[in-house]
């Protein structure tokens, strides 16, 4: 039993729902998800007409009302909606909707090549939108220059995606631009979404907190503010010294930076560095808790002493809580020693 339309709608990516833009995207999604019906796939192509009989024709416009109705839901924009579907036209079938769809957003002439151009050569990366979508728009305006038989090369849509990235960008898009060998399509989406999700991740937020740290940077930069909130990324700052001259972020060196790394290089970097602060913060514990028994020893064993020897404790210890030595636990052990010898 195949699955009924409403199945098929459900398995519709929605991020390919047809917007006036994205027609090639839009028409290979549906040609994929409706291919696995025969009856609505056939309506929609025109290669089913409507049969003469008024039995079997009233069964063929039920299937062809619900090849209409995939249609419909799988458009985004109203406009699209109002132009080409005439809801008290029981005459129009789901072809009739079908080309003429594909006579306005599929016809080669010189203003639909300008636009199409200008998305692929000139698109603007918008950091409020995930990376996919700037990527996918780009691949789109590919697609449709290629199905009015003006095919772009490979490299020129990987070029496109990698001038036009946001400044904020600017180290991967260095990383793959510098490569020996052309970087792919795949390579580049993959590199820029890593790139992406390990941004949001050390931001904190989703994507649209990410994008208002990238913007509040780029306000920084143009101020020439050399101050960086430990939220905010400030990359390659050469200007304050107290941050990482890498990311601009406070708190570590650039020899150190972990930022947009791959998650595994990251927990190891983290973990090591934890494992060294614990080793040294127990070191540190033992070597004061065996200066407190030496200074413990040593008052117990001057209590018996005569009262020239205290006196002389006495002189020692205020010695050194008036030269103000460079260490707290000389300080307080000098102090405690004091107290005792007053008592």
């Amino acid at each position: 039993m195949s699955p009924s339309v409403y199945d098929l709608l459900r398995s519709f990516d929605t991020q390919n729902r047809f917007d006036g833009s994205n027609y090639q995207t839009w028409a290979r999604e549906f040609n994929m998800t409706f291919l696995v019906d025969p009856d609505i796939f056939a309506h929609v192509k025109g290669t089913s007409r409507r049969p003469a009989d008024s039995e079997k024709a009233t069964a063929w416009e039920a299937v062809d009302t619900n090849a209409r109705m995939a249609l419909y839901k799988t458009i985004s924009a109203n406009s699209i909606r109002d132009a080409h579907f005439k809801d008290t036209s029981p005459a129009q079938t789901a072809n009739d909707v079908w080309e003429s769809l594909k006579s306005e957003y599929q016809k080669d002439s010189r203003a639909s090549r300008f636009e199409l151009k200008k998305r692929l050569y000139n698109p603007v990366h918008d950091v409020d939108q995930p990376i996919s979508v700037y990527i996918q728009d780009i691949i789109a305006a590919s697609e449709a220059l290629t199905a009015l038989g003006h095919p772009p090369s490979p490299l020129d849509v990987v070029d496109s995606i990698l001038m036009n990235l946001d400044s904020s960008f600017g180290i991967v898009r260095t990383l793959l631009t510098s490569q020996p060998n052309e970087p792919t399509l795949a390579a580049v989406k993959k590199m820029l979404t890593d790139q992406e999700d390990t941004r949001v991740a050390l931001s904190g937020g989703d994507h649209g907190e990410m994008a208002n740290l990238v913007r509040k940077g780029r306000k920084k930069a143009k101020k020439g503010d050399s101050s960086d909130s430990e939220d905010d990324y400030d990359w390659l700052n050469p200007r304050n010294n107290d941050v990482c001259h890498r990311c601009g972020r406070p708190g570590h060196r650039s020899s150190r930076c972990i930022a947009d790394m791959p998650q595994c290089i990251k927990d190891k970097v983290i973990g090591e560095a934890r494992d060294r602060r614990r080793s040294r913060e127990k070191s540190e514990s033992a070597n004061l808790t065996q200066k407190s028994s030496k200074k413990t020893r040593y008052v117990a064993s001057d209590s018996d002493s005569d009262s020239d020897s205290s006196d002389e404790d006495r002189a020692m210890a205020g010695y050194c809580l008036d030269t103000r030595p460079s260490s707290n636990s000389v300080r307080k052990e000098a102090r405690r020693l004091l107290e005792r010898l007053q008592a």
